[in-house]
């Protein structure tokens, strides 16, 4: 088998070949979208685990000096 490109006889076969080089753009286009979608959530966890922690943190300080300890 060599490697050089040939184009498909019939209509059909044509169209399918159209049809599968627009899938595979798509799959790669998804796949960047995933990769950011990660670092976004990643991101966005990272920054609400802070501030939840900071809340949380802040509660604890001003009950213990309420309360004397």
């Amino acid at each position: 088998m060599s490697d050089e490109h040939v184009e498909p006889a019939t209509p059909e076969m044509q169209a399918l070949a159209r049809i599968e080089k627009k899938v595979d753009g798509v799959s790669e286009s998804l796949s960047g979208m995933e990769r950011r979608a990660a670092v976004a959530g990643a991101v966005a966890g990272g920054v609400s685990g802070g501030l939840t922690g900071g809340i949380v943190a802040t509660a604890v300080l001003y009950i213990k000096i309420k309360m004397g300890w």
